[in-house]
């Protein structure tokens, strides 16, 4: 159970580090990476009652996992703010350049 909270960890780190080099299709291939992961464990048996310290362990991924996550989420906003007001102009173009034919 742990080894598919450890692959996510993983595959959550592969992202990271893309979103750090501003790589985005490195990161979107590390995000598809990081939900068969998910899907491997949503899929797995999960035992009926884990170690005090099977427990913690896995807690302490589930909280890498989540910082991860936010510093993806830092990373990423700036673009995706930039990508969607280019978007936004491209559209305002494309309504003009409709207008006046």
């Amino acid at each position: 159970m742990l080894s598919h909270y450890e692959s996510i960890v993983d595959a959550s780190e592969a992202m990271l580090a893309a979103a750090r080099r501003s790589d985005w299709d490195a990161l979107v291939e590390a995000e598809k990476e990081c939900a068969r992961c998910i899907a491997r464990l949503k899929a797995a048996q999960p035992p009926s009652i884990l170690s005090t310290s099977a427990d913690r362990r896995r807690f302490d991924l589930i909280r890498k996992i989540l910082a991860h996550d936010a510093e993806i989420r830092k990373l990423t906003q700036p673009w995706l703010t930039q990508l969607e007001q280019f978007l936004d102009a491209t559209a305002a173009d494309r309504r003009i350049s409709d207008a006046s034919c």
